[in-house]
């Protein structure tokens, strides 16, 4: 299993945050999945 993210948190200039995910799975089963989600703080 492999797993790659990226963060991404809010600034004073900016309220958005992200959050994307990406596992992968190798082996007796194989497969990925994916997430992603955006916040908007005010």
């Amino acid at each position: 299993m492999a797993e790659v993210g990226f963060n991404y948190q809010p600034t004073p200039d900016s309220p958005w945050s992200f959050d994307l995910n990406m596992r992968g799975y190798a082996g007796e089963r194989e497969g990925a999945s994916f997430n992603v989600q955006a916040t908007y703080t005010f």
